[in-house]
């Protein structure tokens, strides 16, 4: 089998009865682009039934991977684990059919101008954003402005250049997961913006890329969570804890 180009990793958690259903969808997805692929499946305490359900599919996937997360339980550490056990020269953490949809549309360019030697092949990773939505209302609506309000503070936090510190999604390269994936510590929802952070401490440079048709998502506890988790970070990063 050639080397992929791009990994996809979908860490599995709990009793996830669509997950079968997804993978089949998301290899669907994967077949149609015109590059070798890889599907990781990160099992993360996933129960009996889950895997089961997997299991049954197995056969019809036609890129699939399976990944045991032996270790504590955690979207952060499946996540590392996952992209860490790629052999992808990108590396995409999507938990559903609809981001992975999105981001191939995104970064159609980016995995094909990386394999061929051509294009943006100084980007070491490439962050998903969602467009505005559009109209005063939209904008102005309290959830949007209650995660607008929460990424200016984390990134404010994190000292992030980058646009957004919960962007949709978030491709690694293959030099940038072997530098910067295995330091990760926060195992919630921001060790995306972690993983940013790193990125950005060593000087790795990020690319974005504008995603239509797809909201971001947030809620108040996840607001709170991405502004305790940066500031944890940030602990972190000024004693040291992130060295290489």
């Amino acid at each position: 089998m050639a080397k992929p180009v791009l990994s996809v990793i979908v860490p599995a958690r709990g009793a996830d009865n669509h997950l079968a259903l997804d993978l089949v969808e998301m290899d669907r997805l994967l077949d149609a682009e015109d590059v070798p692929a890889e599907l990781i499946v990160v099992f993360d305490g996933a129960g009996e039934r889950t895997r089961e359900m997997v299991g049954r599919f197995a056969e019809v996937i036609k890129y699939l991977k399976a990944v045991e997360n032996v270790g504590a339980p955690g979207i952060g550490v499946a996540a590392r684990l996952g992209i860490l056990a790629a052999a992808g020269t990108w590396r995409l953490v999507a938990r559903d059919p609809v981001i992975l949809s999105a981001a191939l549309a995104a970064l159609s360019s980016f995995p094909k101008t990386s394999a061929s030697g051509r294009g943006n092949r100084a980007f070491e990773a490439v962050i998903g954003i969602a467009q505005a939505p559009q109209g005063l209302a939209a904008r102005m609506h309290p959830a949007r402005l209650a995660g607008y309000v929460c990424d200016r503070v984390s990134r404010s936090v994190l000292g992030l250049r980058a646009a957004t510190a919960r962007p949709l999604f978030l491709a690694l390269s293959e030099n940038a997961a072997s530098r910067i994936v295995s330091r990760g510590k926060i195992n919630s929802e921001s060790f995306v913006a972690e993983l940013i952070l790193l990125a950005e401490t060593d000087g790795l440079k990020i690319g974005r890329v504008i995603v239509e048709g797809v909201a971001a998502g947030g809620g108040f506890r996840g607001n709170l969570q991405t502004i305790a988790g940066a500031v944890r970070m940030r602990w972190w990063l000024a004693r040291g804890k992130y060295v290489a």
